[in-house]
């Protein structure tokens, strides 16, 4: 999804190879996530119900910005069934 190389983030993952602020910036689109979410450390990492919210739904922008318009008009009517079926009793 980063259009990286996987041997290239393998040697980035293993600490052999430093990324440039470009191909960081590609990891972090690719997971969904800004910068900053990126470097936070795990331990001082807490997200509020909002912040959650939040970035799922950039996730979610940046998966429907990958879609043509025949995709986007199927996905659409799927998740009208879904919130139409959650409403039957």
């Amino acid at each position: 999804m980063a259009d990286i190389n996987p041997a290239y983030i393998g040697q980035i993952e293993r600490g052999i190879k430093s990324p440039t602020v470009n191909t960081i910036k590609k990891i972090a689109n690719a997971m969904g996530i800004n910068l900053h979410t990126l470097f936070t450390p795990v331990s001082e990492f807490t997200e509020t119900e909002s912040e959650l919210r939040k970035r799922e739904m950039e996730k979610i922008m940046l998966s429907l910005n990958r879609l043509n318009d025949h995709e986007l008009l199927l996905l659409s009517q799927i998740i009208t069934d879904i919130v139409n079926f959650r409403k039957l009793p």
